[in-house]
C-alpha cells in the first residue's frame, strides 16, 4: 500500500455499501491473526494522517476530501471492516475451538 492518500484517492464514498464483499477465506484463521493482520492494515491508514487533518473537525467539512484526505479514507476503511465483520459473523464461523 502506498500509503492511505492514495487509498483515499481509490476508496468509494460511504453510498457503496452495498457492493459484494469478497468470498469467506478457504482457510481457517485465529481470531488473533485477523487481528494482527486488521492492525497492520490499520496503521498504514494511522500514520499517513497529519494533525492537521483534526483540526476544526475539518472531516466533517465539505471539503473533507482536500483538508482531511486521510481522515476520511480510514473512516471509509473502517466502515467496509466493520461490514465485512458483522457480514461474516452472521454468515459463518471460520474459526472453531
Amino acid at each position: 500500500m502506498e500509503g492511505a492518500k492514495t487509498a483515499a484517492a481509490n476508496e468509494s464514498d460511504d453510498e457503496d455499501d452495498d457492493e459484494e464483499l469478497p468470498p469467506a477465506p478457504k482457510a481457517s484463521f485465529s481470531p488473533s491473526q485477523i487481528a494482527m493482520e486488521l492492525t497492520c492494515m490499520d496503521w498504514e491508514y494511522f500514520r499517513a494522517i497529519s494533525p492537521l487533518e483534526f483540526v476544526g473537525q475539518a472531516w466533517n467539512k465539505a471539503s473533507k476530501d482536500v483538508v482531511a484526505p486521510n481522515v476520511v479514507a480510514w473512516t471509509q476503511w473502517f466502515n467496509k471492516v466493520r461490514k465485512w465483520v458483522g457480514w461474516r459473523g452472521r454468515r459463518c464461523c471460520w474459526y472453531t475451538t
